[in-house]
C-alpha cells in the first residue's frame, strides 16, 4: 500500500486514517495495537508543512513532544549528550571512525549522480542482531536518490508507531536530505518512509481520533 500527499501533515493524518481502518490487532511490548505491513508513504512537497505533525501532537497538550531542535540533534552530529540509549547521528557520521555521509554518500552521488548504491545503514549488528536485545534502531537504513537535479530520500523502518513515532522520523530524513541536498547544490525532492510494521497503539486511539476531527484539506491521494 502507497500513500502519497503534498505535505507531511496531510499524509500523516492519511496515515492514521489508513491503520485505524485496515490494521490488525497485534499485542505488541506489551500494548494492544493495530498493525498494518509494508506501508509506504511518500510526501512531494517535503519543505512544506514538514514539522506540522508535531505541532498537532503539541496541540493535544497531552505530552511534551521532543523539540525540532532535538529531533534534529538525534540524526546529525552536534557534540550534544542526550538521555538516549541510541541516536542516529553517531552511527551515520561515526562508526569506528567511519562517516558514512561525508566520506561515503556525498563523494559517491558527486561522482555517479545515477548510483542506486547511495545507502546509510544505522543498524550495528555487534549490538542490534541479538534475540535479547530490546532497544534498537526503528529506522534502520536510509536511501537517496539524485534524479533531475532533486535529491529523493527514502527511510526504511522495522517498526514505527505512526502516531508518536512517524513525525519525529520524517522530520529526521527531512534533516539529513537537506543536508547532504546542500552539499550536492540539489534540490529537495520527495521523501518516503516504508515501514515494514505500520502500527498505532490502542491507548492512543481516542487522541488519534482527535487529530483526524480537525478539517483535512483535499489534495490527499493513496494508491
Amino acid at each position: 500500500m502507497e500513500i502519497i500527499s503534498q505535505d507531511a501533515l496531510k499524509a500523516w493524518k492519511s496515515v492514521l486514517a489508513y491503520v485505524m481502518q485496515h490494521g490488525k490487532p497485534v499485542h505488541h511490548r506489551q500494548r494492544d495495537s493495530i498493525d498494518c505491513l509494508n506501508l509506504l508513504v511518500t510526501v512531494l512537497q517535503v519543505a512544506k508543512r514538514i514539522e506540522e505533525p508535531i505541532t498537532a501532537l503539541n496541540s493535544l497538550g497531552r505530552w511534551v513532544y521532543p523539540s525540532l531542535e532535538e529531533i534534529e540533534e538525534c540524526v546529525m552530529p552536534t557534540g550534544k549528550t542526550r538521555n538516549y540509549i541510541y541516536t542516529y547521528g553517531p552511527r551515520l557520521f561515526n562508526v569506528d571512525s567511519k562517516n558514512q555521509v561525508d566520506d561515503f554518500l556525498i563523494p559517491l552521488l558527486k561522482n555517479r549522480p545515477e548510483t542506486g548504491r547511495a545507502v546509510l545503514l544505522t543498524w550495528d549488528t555487534r549490538h542490534d542482531s541479538q534475540a535479547s536485545g530490546r532497544e534498537m534502531p526503528g529506522i534502520v537504513a536510509f536511501d537517496f536518490k539524485l534524479r533531475e537535479g532533486a535529491l529523493n530520500a527514502t527511510a526504511f523502518i522495522r517498526s514505527n508507531d505512526m502516531f508518536f513515532g512517524w513525525p519525529a522520523n520524517i522530520y529526521q530524513t527531512y534533516v539529513l536530505q537537506k543536508y547532504v541536498a546542500g552539499k550536492l547544490g540539489a534540490r529537495l525532492g520527495a521523501i518516503s518512509t516504508f515501514s515494514t510494521s505500520a502500527h498505532v497503539y490502542d491507548d492512543t486511539l481516542p487522541h488519534i481520533k482527535k487529530i483526524l476531527g480537525k478539517r483535512m484539506k483535499s489534495g490527499d491521494a493513496a494508491g
